[in-house]
């Protein structure tokens, strides 16, 4: 019975092998010319998604399956879906970005798959130290995901911060580890959940908490864990961007969630620091966004004040808070597919333009918008959708979003927080509305820049599938407004873990 249950895992663990195998074989193969894979492996990995998708949706299973390490329900693949699906849709702009940088190594999409696979397994781990293998698993995936592009000194740059702080950030979560053993005798989440409840072990077990939140924190670049990752995320690979800040998120959100459950009431001064270090993500978030000139940083920057909204609804420690951070990872998941998708489609064929005109910047500067709504009305307006959903404005899904966690706030009486983050909310609109101020009033500069040789000859019709996930994404912004109670349901579901 326990095999059956993991069986998803085994498949993708075997798949991963007979996939690297394979490509090893044929791109050092003298018989085949030692091709470059690269429309290959994208599809092989489209294809095993779809099996997982698939996978995921067949399984069936009755009763809950808990041993020391694990614990399997139902309910959990839900997340597993829900990762599959995002990585799926992001994976068609990964492609394309892939194929703008010239990476030309098919091992790429084998660390896209190991990261799945350790995202699988933690979302059925029920103890710490193996939260803790499966995160550097992942971990390790990623440092190589951000110094992919051997011939940037920016990607090097990145990958190498990126491992350093990765690495001294474990060492935290280790000690943390050390700390609630020494107290309690065991790391598993659900014997954790008694013991520490008991006056006797709150002394130690409190900082060995903190500790491991903190490593949980870093992750997701929450205030003050957040100074590693603009620079890392802009001097990435944008196809290993498009990762990090997507689908890696909602699976660190997942974790903090299962975690804070075995904290309990006893140790409320967790959930009260949650509510300052999440409120201190949104001012840093917003207030760092308004002098950002290049659009891929101040979108990193715009990040962290959304991660601070779900630190927030976290901090509330209530069955309808943790279902309201889940919507809004949701929402934060579709907008996000929509922004790098959009800046993924503005990089390559900026590129391509400047092929003819023999010039090049890797940097889009947010001025490059200016009179956008001139050459292309239908990505202008699509702008105006997908500022407005982050910055909260109705009726489009990121205001449905926040307003139930603000909600939640003043369901407990926290006025003075709500009021807070509507105050600072209202000042984040401001650079926004900027992008949408440049976008259809700024006067356009006379300086020649490929984004805007490529706004000039821009056919809607290269997009092709890219056009399509675009389309559906933003469509679904103004459904979900309108029709959400089936996606909150889901995330009911997905809550009993």
């Amino acid at each position: 019975m326990s095999i059956y249950l993991f069986y998803i895992e085994i498949f993708l663990s075997f798949i991963i092998l007979l996939q690297l195998l394979i490509n090893i074989i044929l791109v050092t193969s003298r018989k085949y010319n030692y091709p470059i894979l690269m429309n290959e492996v994208y599809f092989q990995s489209t294809f095993i998604l779809l099996c997982l998708i698939s996978l995921c949706y067949k399984f069936k299973i009755t009763e809950s399956f808990y041993n020391f390490l694990f614990f399997i329900n139902i309910n959990n693949t839900i997340i597993k879906i829900f990762i599959l699906f995002i990585v799926l849709l992001s994976l068609n702009f990964i492609f394309e970005a892939y194929l703008f940088q010239k990476l030309n190594f098919f091992e790429f999409y084998v660390f896209i798959l190991f990261f799945i696979f350790s995202s699988f397994l933690l979302i059925n781990t029920f103890d710490l130290i193996t939260i803790y293998l499966l995160l550097e698993l992942q971990g390790l995936s990623f440092y190589i995901l951000a110094s992919f592009s051997r011939n940037s000194a920016f990607s090097s740059e990145a990958g190498l911060k990126y491992f350093i702080f990765g690495s001294i950030i474990s060492c935290f979560f280790l000690l943390g580890l050390s700390l609630i053993y020494a107290v309690s005798g065991t790391l598993n989440l659900n014997q954790l959940a008694s013991c520490l409840n008991f006056d006797n072990f709150n002394s130690i077990s409190r900082a060995g908490l903190l500790l491991i939140f903190f490593t949980l924190l870093f992750k997701l670049a929450v205030v003050p864990f957040h100074f590693w990752s603009p620079d890392v995320y802009e001097g990435s690979p944008l196809s290993a961007t498009i990762l990090f800040t997507i689908a890696l998120k909602i699976l660190i959100v997942f974790l903090i969630i299962k975690i804070s459950f075995i904290a309990g009431n006893s140790f409320q001064f967790i959930f009260d620091l949650f509510k300052l270090l999440g409120f201190l993500s949104i001012c840093v978030g917003t207030f760092f966004s308004l002098k950002q000139k290049r659009f891929k940083r101040f979108i990193i920057y715009s990040s962290i004040a959304q991660m601070g909204f779900i630190i927030v609804a976290i901090s509330s420690h209530t069955v309808e808070s943790i279902i309201y951070t889940y919507f809004f990872i949701f929402i934060y998941s579709i907008t996000s597919l929509l922004i790098w998708g959009y800046i993924s489609i503005l990089y390559i064929n900026s590129f391509i333009f400047s092929n003819f005109k023999k010039v090049f910047n890797k940097s889009i500067f947010i001025t490059d918008f200016s009179q956008y709504f001139k050459f292309n009305n239908i990505s202008a307006y699509s702008f105006i959708l997908i500022f407005f959903s982050i910055a909260g404005i109705p009726p489009l899904s990121g205001f449905l979003s926040k307003v139930l966690i603000l909600f939640e706030l003043i369901y407990e009486s926290n006025y003075s927080l709500m009021l807070a983050i509507l105050f600072i909310s209202t000042i984040s609109m401001f650079y926004y509305i900027r992008v949408i101020k440049i976008n259809f009033f700024e006067p356009q500069k006379n300086t020649f820049t490929p984004l805007k040789g490529y706004l000039m000859t821009f056919n809607i019709k290269s997009l092709n599938k890219l056009f399509f996930i675009l389309v559906f994404s933003l469509i679904s912004l103004i459904y979900i407004f309108f029709f959400p109670n089936f996606y909150i349901l889901y995330c009911t579901y997905a809550l009993f873990f």
